[in-house]
């Protein structure tokens, strides 16, 4: 016997080697072509590199086969160094090479970690494998360049995979390694090598605190050793800088570590310390989100005053002190307001108390979840009493973005924090809002169903957040300008730049200057600036920190862009690093204002941020220059894997979602598959569990009152009766029940449809599906009441009970399922631990199923939160590589331009763009304008944290430059500050020639009045209605003058007076562009006209802020050529010190007063007062109340009353009578219209005669003979001679006669038409409308008949009332029906002998009673409910079964069942099993288990194997499970390779991986698209290609390359909207348009999306549209990598468009080339031949007459198994099974041909029969338990194993001899035989040596047989003979020696065995349980007694 088993899998190629015996020798060994003389089957060799790239895969394979069979030390294959791992081993994932990574460490930072951060890079792989030094030191080296990166998040990912221990143990072990390092250029590298270990460390200390205080402790203390080791072995020195640096990074790992262990303070109330005091904590961790214990704590805040003068001790201090006050000015309002709300607290405040800091809310719920852009939020209710609908939402400040909120439920005992993220106006009107809760990890259960108070603090959060957390970043190391701002030092430094060389000059204006030296320097009239600008100028040039002060209108953003214009005409000479300047100012304004100004001198500019209003800048937004920008492919790479990343979170989301929306709309009852998962017990599911989870039982729980329900609804209703209401009850529903409504923001194009994904959770019961049911049952009955068949009554009958009952039905279910249960969770308690669900009340079922609900909404709850966590870190990486992109084009620039606020929140950008601030610092501005504002006063009055750093700067003596001189007031709105508030300020000439204000006699005037404020509802802030309304009209009065509005503007001090002037300029179209605004916010601004509101007046004369000096200026200083104030001046010199200096100086300009005076530029001497702005109403058209008077173009003279604007009244309408004369009249009559209007034709009315010979007043222009004479004439009518009155045009022959018909009709009625003769005047063809006059035919009743006359009567359709017998409903029906026929479908009316009433209709008979009643089971006592008609028959008990068996434990059966046999509760085994571990096992198999080497007994040890397996991998069997070690389980680890068509392999732990078994999604063109696997090699379309337009076609197939080139034409076709089309000839055509959908089209993508000539193409698989040129350079873009072409946006593969089918197809063939190498055959003839010699060897297996293997069930499945998994053959199907799956199945199968031949040699007796087929059912069992592959490991051990079982074959058939059953105690047979036997049944693996001594111990096991004596068989039948006993009287003894019972048989005495003297025999016709039936003596199968 011989065999050969060969099998290729993966790199290794292994067989199971030959196994023969000859004679009765076994011998082993390997197969020889010359011993066997077969021909070994060629090994299959893969060698498979995997290179994986954006979904896409590389495969190189080679088929190599040999001449003979290798020994298995060949096929090993050596392990390569790590450091070449990737030059041909083969990796789970993609690695980055050294090659690689070499180059990218060369390249610049921002490709760096653009790559490094690329999950496609194979960066983290690399971390992760074995390292050899060369790589540890490469490694080093890209991290500490990728330390220096500004950009953080990516920075953050890469450096936590550093961290990891994978890498950081190598590098422990490395740097144990370095003083013993040889190599020389290592040994070079050592210091670099430290140095860089340092930086990382460092980076990783700063970025990561708590990974590096988890890993670093003793990577640093290994560092400091090796670093000491060096210098003693290789006899280096390191500089002293890296030890400082170590000893610094160990100082900041201990306090990093002594921070995280100490808690945060917990401030409260404010007190000032010292500045010397040392704060407790660092405010680089301090929470920028308030935190519970900083409102409602009661310890006292650390917080120190602002330094105004001297300097701070550091940089920390300065830092640390301003970051403390700007969060208390936050924080103490709303501590201050909740104590306020605290202490007002009573019965009668509720909602009568405002507070001043806080609004309060006290009604908030949580409503449900919804998703704003990156974020998950919860939108709450938080005016549920709808108390909040009369404020105007549009402008409340109410709920900004951003704002804090803050919640309680238990009176402030515990609250948290949330941040407004979404607020429409249309949700805030009803009472919405939606909110991101802060510090919340997840949702509780009571979130949603508790009430809440709310208090939203006014000080807007948003500005805070930016800039402290910019405050927390900022480095000391990289601070600006510390000598000046940290330690005031106020000397006139010159710039860095200018010390750089000693003659260092500026071309300025045309001179070369030597900026040193002052007397070269040209004049003040040279430059065009007066001497303060002169002064200032030179400063800011030559010093490297000027303070400059300027006064309003002095030219400070003249001076700033004079300055910034010389730097960059000089950029040269002094910017040799090439980076922009940065300019940043506080309003948008500003910044738009300056930035234009220097446009005039470069166009190299960028202007972040989108609240810019210039038009000119527009071009210059960052956000327009990166669409133009060309961005790089790596950015481009990581960009678009993060948006891979970001689509696979929203899927799940949105799925999430849906499942919440249909758990919150009360979809239905949620299946019990679903509830398995997290809301329902393995008790609990029992219940419903009949072998398997049944939804069917579950509904039936639910619905155990549903008849009780029933019961109480009305009578059944018609469809018609209900419709409305159900509409109703459905509009409510949605509007109360249905709360989810997803909000999707999405920041991306994903590139799919987020409606198509469908929810997770399925439903038992779904609602929708009865409703759908319940509307087709309506039309159904609606369709049969159109009817007159009286067929179909009773059908309708029957259908409305049907109606009836599914809409009760529906409304059970649906009130049980809204209804929420009272929170009791003791009563939870007591139902979660409920075992008989079934005997639970209905009530408490449905609390219950509640209960489970509820847990898996909030479930699904945290997970969303969790991936809302995941989300927002994705969406901060994808915007920081946004950032580094945009770096890239801010770098191009000379100037970059933002505002403070952009600043903050874009530090990162700015550290990273490293601009020209650290070398001079300008700063231009003015301390006696607007201090910055707090929102707490205490904190600016006692901490000055209202004083500004050029404030400070000058209070500290720095030089400061004052500019003098103002260009912009007219001198007397100058008097008005000067010198109330600046000593000197002098008047240019410019302004001297201002004319004055046209319509007004003073230019500057205040209007004092004692109209009194009001408080604004909903704020704090106030409005003064006379005062608004005064100037509005004031402004409407100055634009009737002639000035346009943008030369009017409207200050307000309050911002509730905003509003209101706001909402009365609506009724004033002509003031829509007058600018209004509150004063702050226009600071910096001028304009020709200001009217100033003050708005303060009151009995208390509080004029607030009115009263300090800043705001004042900067009001009173914005008017250019007039200004007008509105206020009580008494109240304002009356509580403030300079408004009485500004009153005198009104007096003395006699510009104060009561009444303003309006001047008429018309009527000079017409003067008219204003006080109020009734008074405008006497000139309503801006000049007097005169009459105009003018004379007009027309000549007459203009009646309206005095206007200014359009005095030559070109546009006027004249209302007089126009005087002249129609053109085209021939009689010149008069025009009849108004002057203004075109005269036109002439309407005059003319007496014209007709050619009919009548006469008609006509108008003039009209033709009698083109008119219709309309006069009425009499005529008789030809046909039938009626006379009748016709129009006089009417033609006679055809005009209808309209006299009524005469004639009567056959039926004998009247006819009603008109007179018919001509049309039908026998009345043919009329039908009589009038009812029928006849009576129904056969009518019992003499029914008339109902129908219309011209129809036929027919049967009587009357409805009567009619009894069906013996029955006694009435039914209606039609008379002519048979009663006997009608089927009664109405209730019956009957009782039951049970008293309760007949359920059933009345034509079905009476029984059935399906009232649910409670029943006692008399076998077992349980109560059942159940129909009172059914039994409470035991068979119907779900109860657990109470009885116990016999080994004491209860059964586990349901009690409706037969109690078990065998008790399967698992229990510790007595007998320890081989592998000496403890096991359990079923109750019943204790006493059957007794043998320690039981295979059964060794299955049920549950120990953990964790061999590690020759994958690398821990093996995650049992040991049961692999058999003891003997043959492991399968490795599960998962494989997780990108395959060639680019999905991942999902086979586990495949040392190669088979093809893909996925559908194939690659190959399809427009004729078809291929239907394989995806695996698989795609069939070529052979069909001719149909590529072709008007210029050019293809000739070829269509797999073929087209032979013709993309047409460049473009197309001639027009769209639907008329415009041509933007795409090719022969292209589909792209559906938009370049003018209808210009933003869409003219969208930047690839650049040049904006050109004129842009072309465009269509891609059909997508339906994207993108740029051609940009298109094509996309898909010839490759890195060498096989990959499929796909969309750029939406990674759609690109299969049907023409146009690039070419470079598809080309893809395509390389994709299949690597598929057929991959799948293993060329053809599908190679594939079949080799599938049907495989076949062959499974139809070998053929019976013999001991076929032992037919008795096993595991050989029966394992055969059938691999007869269906090559069935394909037989039916002639075409090939499926690759080459690796082909061999898994030829392997299997050769094993099985060795089973099958080794179990089939010779017969065997009982005992080792069953022996036998156990062993060959363990081998079985590994056979199945394989799929489609088997590795080397498991083909090894399965050979051993087969070497076993051979030998145990061998040994059952020494056994199953007469000699060794005859001598079975004898010592020199069973000592060889125990030999035999712990070698076979041994559970160590199996060994060549162990069968070696198998061997040897069968042979001396038979020759021991041979020499034993035994009888003949001839022998033996001559003793049965002799002795004459029929069959069965022959026993053996315990030993085996026979013996016979004579007489009966049966055992009557005990006696002793004569060879052994065991006790033999029996009594009382027993037999010992120790003997046997010897069969083998006289063949019986069964003993003689009993008969």
């Amino acid at each position: 016997m011989s065999s050969n088993i060969v099998t290729s899998l993966g790199h290794q190629t292994k067989g199971i080697e030959g196994i023969w015996a000859t004679d009765n020798v076994v011998e082993l060994g390997d197969i020889k072509c010359a011993q066997t003389g077969l021909n070994p089957t060629p090994a299959l060799q893969l060698d498979v590199e995997c290179r994986v790239g954006q979904g896409r895969k590389e495969i190189g394979a080679r088929l190599s086969s040999s001449n003979s069979s290798p020994q298995p030390m060949e096929w090993e294959k050596k392990k390569k160094p790590a450091d070449q791992a990737d030059q041909g081993e083969e990796l789970p994932f993609k690695i980055i090479n050294y090659k690689k990574l070499e180059t990218l460490v060369n390249s610049d930072t921002s490709d760096l970690l653009a790559d490094l951060a690329n999950r496609h890079t194979g960066f983290e792989n690399r971390l992760r494998e074995k390292l050899s030094p060369d790589w540890i030191m490469l490694i080093a080296k890209a991290l500490a360049k990728l330390c220096r990166v500004d950009f953080q998040k990516n920075k953050e990912r890469i450096l936590s995979q550093a961290c990891e221990p994978d890498f950081l143990d190598q590098v422990a072990g490395y740097l144990m390694k370095l003083p013993f390092e040889e190599d020389v250029k290592r040994k070079s590298n050592i210091k670099n090598f430290i140095d860089n270990l340092l930086t990382f460390y460092q980076a990783t200390i700063q970025l990561l605190p708590d990974k590096a205080c988890d890993r670093f402790d003793k990577i640093l203390e290994t560092t400091e050793r090796a670093m000491r080791c060096v210098e003693a072995c290789q006899a280096m020195k390191f500089p002293h800088e890296l030890n400082e640096r170590l000893v610094d990074l160990d100082c900041r790992l201990k306090v990093r570590t002594s921070e995280r262990e100490q808690k945060l303070a917990k401030p409260s109330k404010v007190v000032i310390t010292s500045q010397n005091d040392p704060p407790p904590n660092n405010f680089r961790n301090i929470s920028v989100y308030p935190t519970p214990d900083d409102v409602l704590s009661e310890e006292r805040v650390f917080i120190r005053p602002n330094i105004v003068e001297g300097a701070y001790q550091s940089v920390e201090h300065y830092l640390d002190v301003q970051f403390r006050l700007l969060r208390e000015d936050f924080l103490i309002p709303l501590r201050e307001g909740i104590t306020e709300f605290m202490s007002n607290q009573g019965a009668n405040s509720r909602h009568s108390k405002r507070f001043n800091q806080v609004r309060i809310y006290h009604k908030a719920y949580f409503r449900n979840p919804k998703v704003v852009r990156d974020k998950v939020g919860l939108e709450i209710c938080f005016d549920p009493d709808k108390r909040l609908t009369q404020l105007n939402w549009e402008s409340s400040r109410r709920f900004m973005f951003g704002s804090l909120l803050c919640f309680t439920k238990d009176n402030f005992t515990n609250i948290f924090f949330a941040i407004v993220i979404d607020r429409s106006v249309e949700n805030l009107k009803k009472g919405r809002v939606v909110v991101e809760l802060k510090d919340v990890e997840e949702f509780s259960e009571d979130l949603f169903q508790s009430e809440f108070i709310l208090v939203e603090c006014q000080v807007y959060f948003e500005p805070y957040y930016h800039v402290l957390k910019a405050l927390q970043v900022i480095h000391p190391e990289t601070f600006p300008m510390r000598q000046y701002v940290i330690d005031v030092n106020v000397s006139n430094s010159p710039p860095s730049y200018v010390l750089r060389s000693l003659d260092f000059e500026f071309n300025i204006d045309g001179h070369i200057v030597p900026v040193t030296d002052e007397t070269k320097w040209p004049s003040a009239k040279d430059l065009d600036l007066d001497d303060s600008q002169y002064k200032a100028f030179k400063s800011a040039l030559t010093t490297e920190f000027v303070v400059i002060q300027g006064p309003p209108g002095t030219g400070k953003t003249y001076l700033g862009l004079k300055v910034a214009k010389v730097l960059l005409e000089n950029a040269p000479v002094w910017n040799d690093t090439s980076t922009p300047i940065l300019v940043v100012c506080f309003t948008n304004h500003a910044l738009d204002q300056f930035l234009e100004g220097i446009l005039q001198h470069t166009r190299k500019l960028i202007r972040i941020g989108g609240q810019s209003k210039s038009e000119v800048l527009d071009d210059f937004n960052l956000k327009e220059c990166r669409r133009v920008y060309p961005r790089r492919f790596g950015f481009f790479q990581l960009m678009r894997d993060i948006k891979d990343e970001i689509a696979h979170l929203m899927v799940k989301i949105k799925q999430i979602q849906l499942d919440l929306e249909g758990l919150s709309g009360h979809k239905g009852v949620v299946s019990l598959s679903v509830l398995k998962i997290i809301g329902i017990t393995e008790n609990h599911l029992k219940s419903f569990n009949d072998g398997k989870l049944n939804d069917d039982l579950l509904l039936e729980w639910l619905e155990e009152d549903i008849e009780t329900y029933k019961d109480n609804q009305p009578q059944q209703v018609t469809p018609e009766a209900t419709e409305d209401k159900n509409e109703v009850e459905i509009e409510e529903e949605e509007e109360h029940d249905r709360m989810w409504n997803p909000v999707w923001d999405d920041i991306l194009d994903f590139g799919f449809d987020l409606n198509a994904i469908i929810p997770n959770i399925c439903y038992s019961l779904d609602l929708d599906d009865l409703h759908n049911i319940m509307t087709w049952l309506s039309k159904q009955i609606g369709y049969i009441a159109n009817e007159y068949d009286p067929k179909l009554v009773n059908k309708r009958e029957g259908l409305l009970y049907q109606y009836h009952e599914l809409r009760v039905t529906i409304n059970y279910w649906k009130t049980n399922l809204k209804a929420r249960s009272p929170k009791n969770p003791a009563v939870v308690d007591r139902l979660s631990r409920q075992t008989n669900l079934w005997g639970l009340p209905p009530a408490d079922r449905w609390i219950l199923y509640r209960h489970w609900i509820d847990n898996l909404t909030i479930c699904l709850l945290n997970e969303l939160r969790q991936h809302e966590l995941q989300m927002r870190h994705l969406s901060k990486r994808y915007e920081e590589v946004r950032q580094m992109g945009d770096l890239e084009v801010m770098k191009d620039s000379l100037v970059v331009g933002m505002t403070t606020t952009g600043a903050a929140r874009l530090q990162p950008l700015l550290q990273a763009l490293k601009p020209k601030i650290g070398e001079s610092k300008s700063s231009i501005g003015d301390h006696k304008q607007l201090r910055p504002t707090t929102a707490v006063f205490k904190l600016a009055r006692e901490y000055n944290f209202d004083i500004s750093l050029f404030e400070r700067m000058v209070k500290n003596g720095m030089h400061c430059q004052t500019l003098q001189v103002q260009h912009r007031m007219r001198p007397e709105i100058a008097q008005l500050i000067v010198p109330a508030i600046y000593p000197v300020l002098h008047n240019h000439e410019s302004v001297q020639k201002y004319n004055r204000i046209l319509g007004l006699v003073k230019s500057v005037y205040f209007i004092a009045h004692n109209h009194l404020e009001e408080e604004v509802m909903d704020t704090q802030s106030r409005r003064n209605r006379h005062e608004g309304k005064y100037l509005i009209a004031l402004a409407r009065y100055l634009v009737l003058q002639g000035y346009s509005p943008e030369q009017i503007t409207i200050l307000t001090t309050y911002s509730g007076q905003l509003f209101y002037l706001k909402s009365e300029r609506k009724s004033h179209h002509i003031l829509k562009n007058v600018r209004i605004s509150v004063v702050d916010n226009f600071q910096g601004e001028e304009n020709d006209i200001i009217l100033l509101s003050l708005v303060r007046s009151n009995p208390q004369a509080n004029i607030g802020f009115l009263s300090t000096d800043n705001r004042v200026c900067v009001a009173l200083s914005r008017a250019k050529k007039g200004l007008y104030i509105v206020g009580n001046m008494d109240n304002l010199t009356e509580s403030s010190t300079i408004w009485p200096t500004i009153k005198e100086t009104l007096v003395s300009q006699e510009a104060l007063g009561t009444h303003l005076t309006l001047r008429c530029q018309i009527h000079t001497t017409q003067f008219t007062r204003v006080g109020a702005a009734e008074d405008f109403h006497s000139v309503p058209e801006g000049g007097c109340s005169l009459m105009c008077g003018a004379k007009m173009p027309c000549g007459h003279i203009c009646n309206s009353i005095c206007h200014i604007l359009n005095r030559e009244h070109t546009d006027y309408k004249c209302m007089e009578p126009c005087e002249r004369s129609p053109l085209k009249c021939p009689m010149e009559h008069d025009c009849k219209k108004l002057c203004w209007e075109n005269c036109g034709e002439c309407m005059m009315l003319v007496s014209k005669e007709l050619p009919c010979g009548h006469t008609r007043e006509l108008r003039c222009f009209m033709d009698p003979l083109r008119y219709k004479c309309p006069e009425m004439i009499v005529v008789e009518l030809p046909d039938c001679g009626h006379e009748v009155e016709k129009p006089c045009h009417r033609d006679l022959a055809i005009y209808p006669c309209n006299h009524p018909c005469e004639n009567r009709l056959p039926c004998g009625h009247s006819c009603e038409g008109r007179c018919h003769l001509r049309t039908d005047p026998d009345h043919i063809e009329f039908k009589c409308l009038k009812p029928c006059a006849k009576k129904n035919s056969d009518c019992s009743e003499n029914h008339m008949c109902q129908k219309l006359c011209f129809l036929p009567c027919g049967d009587c359709l009357i409805e009567v009332k009619k009894k069906p017998p013996g029955c006694d409903h009435l039914h209606k029906v039609p008379c002519s029906s048979d009663p006997s026929k009608i089927v009664c479908q109405k209730r019956c009316i009957k009782y039951l002998d049970c008293g309760h009433p007949c359920p059933r209709k009345c034509n079905e008979p009476c029984g059935g009673c399906p009232v649910k009643v409670t029943k006692v089971v008399p076998q077992c006592g349980h109560q059942l409910t159940l129909m009172c008609s059914e039994l409470p028959l035991q068979s119907r008990c779900r109860g657990s079964c109470l009885k116990m068996l016999k080994c004491g434990h209860q059964c586990d059966t349901m009690c409706c069942s037969p109690c078990t046999s065998k008790c399967k509760v698992m229990v510790p085994c007595r007998m320890k099993p081989a592998c000496c571990h403890s096991v359990m096992v079923p109750c019943f198999k204790q006493d059957l288990l007794l043998d320690p080497y039981d295979v059964e007994l060794l299955s049920f040890c549950q120990v953990p194997c964790g061999t590690q397996l020759e994958c690398g991998h821990r093996c995650r069997g049992t040991c049961g499970e692999c058999l003891q070690g003997r043959i492991h389980k399968a490795c599960v680890e998962k494989c997780g390779k990108t395959l060639i068509c680019g999905h991942r392999c999902n086979i586990p732990c495949s040392e190669s991986c088979p093809p893909c078994n996925r559908k194939c999604n690659l190959y399809r063109c427009k004729h078809s698209r291929c239907n394989e696997k995806c695996g698989e090699p795609c069939t070529p379309c052979k069909e001719f290609c149909d590529w072709e337009c008007e210029h050019q076609r293809c000739t070829r197939r269509c797999h073929e390359i087209c032979d013709r080139e993309p047409c460049q034409e473009s197309c001639n076709r027009r769209l639907e909207c008329g415009h041509p089309c933007i795409g090719f000839c022969g292209e589909t055509c792209p559906k938009l348009c370049r003018v209808c959908d210009k933003d869409q089209v003219t969208e930047i993508f690839f650049g040049q999306e904006d050109e004129d000539d842009a072309r465009f193409v269509y891609l059909e698989d997508c339906k994207h549209i993108f740029e051609s040129r940009g298109l094509e350079e996309w898909m010839k873009m490759s890195d060498g990598e096989i990959r499929t072409k796909v969309c750029p946006k939406c990674t759609t593969p690109i299969t049907k468009t023409q146009r690039y089918m070419n470079i598809v197809k080309q893809v395509y063939n390389d994709v299949n080339a690597v598929k057929r190498k991959v799948f293993g055959f060329d053809t599908i003839d190679a594939s079949i031949d080799k599938r049907v010699r495989v076949m062959n060897l499974l139809t070998e297996l053929t019976s013999t007459q001991y076929d032992y293997s037919k008795d096993s069930d595991l050989y029966r499945i394992l055969y059938n198994k691999l007869e269906g998994r090559l069935k394909g053959i037989r039916s002639k199907r075409r090939n499926k099974l690759s080459a690796m799956e082909i061999e898994t199945l030829r392997v299997q199968i050769e094993v099985l041909c060795e089973i099958h031949k080794m179990v089939n040699g010779s017969e065997l007796n009982a005992g080792p029969r069953d022996k036998l087929i156990t062993r060959m059912d363990v081998l079985l069992t590994v056979l199945l338990r394989r799929q489609d592959k088997i590795s080397n490991q498991e083909v090894e051990d399965i050979k051993l194993e087969l070497m076993r079982f051979h030998r145990i074959t061998q040994l059952l058939r020494l056994e199953s001899e007469h000699a060794f059953i005859a001598n079975t105690f004898n010592h020199e047979i069973t000592t060889p035989h125990q030999d035999a036997c712990r070698i076979a049944y041994s559970i160590d693996k199996y060994t060549p040596e162990q069968d070696h001594d198998f061997r040897q111990a069968l042979e001396r096991f038979k020759a021991a047989l041979n020499s034993a004596v035994k009888i003949t068989d001839k022998e033996r039948k001559e003793i049965v003979t002799a002795i004459g006993m029929k069959q069965g009287h022959w026993y053996k003894c315990p030993n085996g020696h026979p013996y016979v019972i004579t007489e009966c048989g049966g055992a009557m005495v005990v006696g002793k065995c004569n060879e052994c003297g065991a006790n033999i025999g029996g009594s009382n016709h027993r037999l010992l349980s120790s003997n046997q039936l010897a069969s083998e003596i006289d063949g019986a199968v069964r003993p003689a007694w009993p008969r």
